[in-house]
């Protein structure tokens, strides 16, 4: 008598493992957080984002099918394909709030940009594939991925990224780029003589910086760019972060992008001769 095929038990498929363990990090994430006394868990941005996550996840978990036919390989159920792809995203807005925990000021944004809004900066930004580019404040590298798959070669990128756990990450997922482990509003140092590029694409947090910060770190991005280049900044606010200056710089804004958490637009910025 031939015994009957034993149920694949919950956690046996090496994707649904591998969400399990995000959920953990989840769990680690929250109790990580310590509010200061008398402040609700409402409060923060940073623990709005984890229930965001937490929300993802557990519906994610919940169209899962817990036993998968052994003879599927991994990566050829397209409900395993959406966990592997969801499981990478949860990976990355736990990274964020990682680093917002860490450094709010460098961070900035409690979530990463969305795919919309780096299509976008990357068509308005124009970058030449026989050039070189320059991305700042790559992140988990969304820009970065839109930037490849416009067919930027990734020997033709340079990104620069403080936080030294996303540089890893970076060289990680797009072998060949440039990542220089630095300060974006240090350019002189940090590029030591890199460039010129035919575009740079912003996603720092300049609203949180200084104004003179601000109208300092484009002009010195600006030199940077040939003739013609652009820069290309997102913001989640109402106001160019860098008002234009006269006879210096023109500015222009797109529509806000509603596909991203919170909405965005685009401003890019162009040397005047």
């Amino acid at each position: 008598m031939i015994a009957p095929a034993r149920k694949r038990r919950q956690y046996d498929h090496p994707v649904l493992a591998s969400v399990a363990r995000v959920g953990e990090k989840l769990g680690e994430e929250l109790r990580s957080v310590r509010l200061p006394s008398g402040r609700r868990d409402g409060d923060r941005p940073v623990l709005a984002s984890v229930a965001r996550v937490g929300e993802k996840l557990g519906e994610e978990l919940r169209s899962v099918r817990l036993v998968v036919n052994k003879r599927e390989r991994e990566g050829e159920h397209p409900v395993i394909s959406s966990v592997a792809r969801v499981s990478e995203k949860l990976g990355d807005e736990l990274r964020f709030i990682r680093s917002v925990a860490a450094n709010p000021i460098r961070a900035g944004a409690v979530t990463p940009s969305s795919r919309a809004l780096a299509e976008l900066m990357v068509e308005l930004a124009r970058p030449d594939p026989d050039g070189f580019t320059l991305e700042l404040g790559a992140g988990t590298g969304v820009v970065t991925a839109a930037l490849v798959q416009s067919g930027i070669p990734a020997e033709r990128l340079v990104v620069v990224e403080h936080d030294p756990d996303f540089c890893r990450l970076l060289r990680e997922r797009f072998p060949g780029i440039n990542v220089i482990q630095g300060d974006a509003y240090d350019l002189e140092r940090t590029l030591a003589g890199t460039g010129p590029f035919g575009a740079a694409l912003s996603s720092l947090p300049l609203l949180m910086r200084p104004p003179k910060v601000r109208e300092r770190f484009v002009e010195d991005v600006l030199q940077r760019v040939c003739d013609g280049g652009r820069l290309v900044q997102f913001s989640y606010g109402l106001g160019a972060p860098i008002p234009e200056a006269s006879k210096r710089y023109a500015v222009y804004r797109s529509p806000w992008v509603a596909m991203n958490f919170p909405p965005a637009r685009v401003w890019t910025y162009r040397r005047l001769r």
